[in-house]
């Protein structure tokens, strides 16, 4: 999920600013609330995954930081992010299709779903809910073992009751970022970043879209 956060008390727009606007630059969850707050930043861009990243971030707003979604039509939304869609094609035969079918449903088993997050307090968010609680569990283990986060921060205690409705306050104000199978996405990236770079023109581009694509999705 991503989120915007915008700290209390920013300093006026001023001339430092206007020296990194437009650009991108990663640096550590820390670093970038030092930067927001001080000003040299206006703000925080954060991708919240996993019981870990949830209790922090709620932890976050309880001290006074201003958690604000995307702009939209409809309000402030946040950015909800699925994983790679998988598609099958239309021609597959009843067997692949059986297959992926199995495949599916042992993907989306509690066994798969733990065996995933396991030792992982930053795991992807499950389409289970049960697999959330196995998670604030996880994250319970590892606060009892170090009590500090990589950065030898603190870990914000947990509480489940608070956690649990940030979560569904989170997923009830977002929407979904829907995306491309694997596949499909390379062709857009590949024609896109020939077009931006200047290698291929207006037209070019569109012939080249419309023949890839055509060509996936007869596959």
């Amino acid at each position: 999920m991503r989120i915007l956060i915008l700290k209390r008390d920013p300093s006026p727009w001023g001339q430092k600013h206007h020296k990194t606007f437009g650009k991108s630059k990663n640096v550590s969850e820390k670093r970038s609330r030092s930067h927001a707050k001080s000003g040299a930043a206006l703000c925080e861009l954060l991708n919240v995954s996993g019981a870990e990243g949830l209790i922090r971030l709620r932890a976050r707003r309880e001290s006074g930081e201003r958690i604000l979604g995307y702009p939209t039509k409809n309000g402030a939304k946040y950015l909800l992010f699925g994983q790679n869609p998988i598609a099958v094609r239309n021609t597959a035969t009843d067997e692949e299709k059986k297959i992926a079918y199995t495949f599916l449903s042992i993907l989306l088993s509690r066994e798969s779903a733990i065996a995933s997050i396991k030792g992982n307090t930053y795991a992807s968010y499950s389409v289970r809910k049960d697999i959330l609680d196995e998670q604030f569990n996880l994250y319970e283990n590892k606060a009892a073992e170090s009590g500090e986060l990589g950065n030898n921060d603190p870990m914000p205690t947990l509480d489940r009751e608070k956690d649990q409705a940030f979560f569904n306050e989170l997923i009830q104000n977002a929407v979904i970022q829907r995306g491309f199978p694997f596949g499909l996405q390379q062709v857009f990236d590949e024609e896109f970043g020939d077009y931006v770079s200047g290698r291929i023109g207006d037209s070019a581009l569109t012939d080249h879209l419309k023949n890839r694509v055509r060509l996936y999705l007869s596959e």
